[in-house]
């Protein structure tokens, strides 16, 4: 990847760990968020009434911030529930907290995996 500013080019180089044990955290904390992604659609699935396929249609391209916020909407449309909101609300902040946990590690160059990440 290489970029310039007025004139002024540098080269960035960005290369594939080679650590074993940092590409197997990396690939739990990568096979974890798709498992938390997959469950927000099928959340969208159940409080929508669609079938399987038409949720991952429905929300195929739909980022995981975006599925959090149509769960909130759509629970909100069916349930006055407050104790259930809360509950849901508890669960929706854990995925988006552990969506920044994995981000942070997943797309930033040269940061370090920490074992046991929690994912």
């Amino acid at each position: 990847m290489s970029e310039s500013r007025k004139g002024n080019t540098s080269m960035v180089s960005l290369e594939i760990p080679t650590d074993a044990e940092l590409l197997q955290a990396a690939g739990r904390v990568a096979l974890a968020h798709g498992q938390i992604e997959h469950t927000l659609r099928m959340t969208v699935k159940s409080l929508s009434g669609l079938s399987v396929q038409g949720a991952l249609d429905a929300t195929d391209t739909m980022k995981v911030y975006e599925l959090r916020k149509k769960i909130k909407k759509l629970f909100k449309q069916k349930s006055c529930d407050e104790s259930a909101k809360t509950k849901l609300d508890a669960l929706l902040n854990k995925a988006k907290r552990l969506s920044d946990k994995r981000n942070g590690l997943i797309h930033r160059p040269g940061r370090k995996i920490v074992k046991d990440s929690g994912l």
